[in-house]
């Protein structure tokens, strides 16, 4: 089922809908970050936040484990493992769970979004299908599969589930975006357009979830909602940076940005990207950025808000630096990346 799957598009940097496991991911992570990140010796606290309550649901229940008692503990257990990258743990503790309650919906949603995570892309997809076998009026789980289906350029088995959500229920915001994306694909310009507003409009920043056990890079992600953007997966991961991805296209002007210490443009096509590059320019002037440090090109580019410097340079690059968290002194050779200070 997996096919040729696309690395340009707005959804390759969104996580699986998934309530708990974004409330046990994310849960303070901004307010952490605004406290101060990089430069920190402490480890991080949403982190032990985690941690700490994992061992709570542990401790609780090798006290009173009783049969037949109700599973969501057990789910918010295997969540917590999954977040806390044990993830075989975290696999075989859904196992156990759907053994028991085979039909429970946060079971197997929160299942399906550990093997997203993971990159079990098809077995993913068969959770997610027993999901909507059980729970057909529910349109998470018609989300969560079609936005698979379109990563696999799947469009009309995708653009089916969108709009069954659609159908449940018409103001389903992820389902928006996804339509909106399938027909982006198809060339259908006018329909993207109108399901991007109703997804977007409000809703054009997300968060994905952090992995690391020290403080993060807190990263501004700016992307276009048509495609067209940079893949950034191998090297923006999971434990070194907290990622915010904005839709720079469909940004309210007035909405705070979050707390950030770099900016990176993915958006990668000048031709096909240049309403949200221009909304991207907007977004740095805000900033503070000065004019002549707003420059896009269909390359990486990474901008370090707290001197006037961009940086356009490899993957590697960019995670020798973070880790480091020093700015490295790196002239262009002739070579296509290069680091411009002034």
């Amino acid at each position: 089922m997996r096919g040729r799957e696309s690395a340009d598009r707005w959804y390759d940097c969104k996580s699986p809908t998934s309530s708990l496991a974004r409330t046990v991911k994310r849960s303070n992570q901004n307010a952490a970050v605004s406290r101060g990140v990089a430069g920190s010796d402490r480890l991080w606290a949403p982190r032990l936040a985690q941690e700490s309550r994992l061992r709570q649901l542990e401790d609780s229940f090798a006290r009173h484990r009783v049969e037949g008692e109700a599973v969501e503990p057990e789910i918010e257990r295997a969540v917590l493992l999954g977040a806390l990258n044990r993830r075989a743990d975290a696999q075989q503790a859904f196992i156990d769970i759907l053994r028991r309650a085979p039909a429970n919906f946060s079971a197997l949603n929160e299942f399906g979004a550990l093997l997203t995570d993971m990159g079990a892309i098809d077995a993913a997809c068969r959770v997610y299908s027993e999901a909507i076998v059980h729970h057909p009026a529910n349109p998470m789980g018609h989300v969560n599969l079609a936005n698979l289906l379109l990563r696999a350029n799947k469009h009309t088995e995708a653009r089916e589930h969108y709009e069954t959500a659609l159908r449940i229920n018409p103001d389903h915001v992820q389902a928006h975006q996804g339509l909106g994306a399938v027909l982006s694909d198809i060339g259908d310009r006018a329909g993207a357009r109108n399901h991007f507003q109703k997804g977007f409009r409000g809703n054009a920043i997300s968060s994905l979830p952090y992995r690391g056990t020290e403080p993060p890079v807190a990263l501004l992600q700016l992307i276009s909602s048509g495609g067209g953007n940079i893949p950034t997966a191998a090297f923006l991961d999971d434990g070194t940076f907290l990622t915010s991805v904005i839709v720079a296209d469909y940004l309210d002007p007035s909405i705070p940005l979050p707390p950030h210490q770099l900016i990176f443009n993915a958006i990668g096509d000048a031709e096909l990207c240049e309403p949200a590059l221009e909304a991207a320019a907007r977004l740095i002037a805000r900033t503070g950025w000065p004019e002549a440090a707003v420059t896009f090109r269909p390359h990486l580019q990474l901008f370090k808000c707290n001197s006037f410097a961009i940086a356009n340079f490899s993957g590697y690059a960019l995670s020798n630096w973070a880790r480091g968290r020093a700015w490295p002194e790196i002239r262009s050779g002739g070579g296509s990346w290069s680091v411009v200070s002034w």
